[in-house]
């Protein structure tokens, strides 16, 4: 059996479909049927909404950018002795090292609880570090052909030059 409205056949579905023209010609929520209760809705959204921040928790995109610009930052400056007035505390001086075999090092000083700390030096020392004469001496140079000729072993190292 099948249930025709003119010519357009009407399935079980359409027919508990709830019809929507009131609602849809008056607009007005309250024609609507099974609708949800919505008592309490904005009491409740407004409620749920404690946990968020409000306008004066938050800073403008203005106070951001100042509290960014506020940031101090670290500066180096070379002074021939540590200074006594006009001290910065946020720059490390660079006092020049008083030997006479040091050339363009300089020891490192900072300003801390109105006090002078020495954190460090610009002196590299490298007495632990191989030389290039001490690298090529660590090498044995051959030719591909002396070197297909050897039983290498794995303590030393081959640089095979082109022929």
């Amino acid at each position: 059996m099948a249930l025709y409205i003119g010519n357009q056949r009407i399935t079980p579905i359409m027919l508990v479909t709830p019809n929507l023209a009131t609602v849809a010609y008056s607009g007005d929520y309250d024609d609507l049927t099974d609708k949800p209760d919505l008592s309490g809705f904005i009491n409740n959204a407004v409620n749920d909404l404690v946990n968020y921040y409000t306008k004066s928790d938050t800073y403008t995109k203005t106070e951001v950018n100042n509290l960014i610009a506020a940031i101090s930052t670290v500066s180096l400056e070379v002074v021939n002795s540590l200074p006594t007035q006009d001290i910065s505390t946020t720059t490390i001086y660079l006092v020049p090292k008083t030997t006479a075999e040091t050339n363009n090092v300089y020891d490192e000083y900072v300003y801390i609880s109105n006090t002078w700390e020495l954190i460090g030096s610009t002196e590299v020392d490298l007495t632990n570090y191989y030389t290039k004469t001490e690298i090529n001496n660590k090498f044995i140079k051959l030719t591909q052909a002396e070197y297909d000729l050897l039983t290498p072993d794995s303590s030393t190292y081959y640089f095979i030059e082109e022929e």
